[in-house]
C-alpha cells in the first residue's frame, strides 16, 4: 500500500482543495501520529538510499494506519452523491469537424 494517495484523501477532506503533489507537504500536514511519522520517515530514508521497497516484511503500525484509512474512505465514498458524466457529444463533434476542416479531409 502507498501512503501518498491516502494522505491526499486526508488533505482533500480537511482542506477541501486539490492535494499538493509534494509528498513531504502531505506528510507534514496530514500525519499527526509521531509513531506513524517515524515509520514513514524510516521508509523514506531507505527509499532515498536506493532500497527496493516493493517486497519486505509488513510494518504493522503502517499497515494498521493504512487499513483504517482505507476503511474510512470506503465508507465516506458510499455517502457521496453519484457522479454524472458530462455529455461530450458536442465537443466530440466540434473536434472531428475541426480536424476535418484543418486537414481538409472527410471524417
Amino acid at each position: 500500500m502507498c501512503c501518498g494517495p491516502i494522505l491526499a484523501c486526508d488533505w482533500i477532506c480537511t482542506a477541501d482543495t486539490m492535494a499538493p503533489t509534494e509528498f513531504i507537504k502531505l506528510l507534514d500536514s496530514q500525519v499527526k501520529d509521531k509513531a506513524v511519522r517515524r515509520e514513514i520517515d524510516n521508509l523514506l530514508v531507505r527509499k532515498s538510499g536506493g532500497e527496493e521497497l516493493a517486497r519486505g516484511p509488513r510494518i504493522p503500525l503502517l499497515h494498521d494506519f493504512l487499513t483504517e484509512k482505507l476503511a474510512l474512505y470506503k465508507e465516506y465514498a458510499k455517502q457521496l452523491p453519484a457522479m454524472t458524466m458530462p455529455d461530450t457529444d458536442a465537443l466530440n463533434t466540434l473536434f472531428r469537424d475541426t480536424l476535418a476542416e484543418v486537414w481538409n479531409i472527410k471524417i
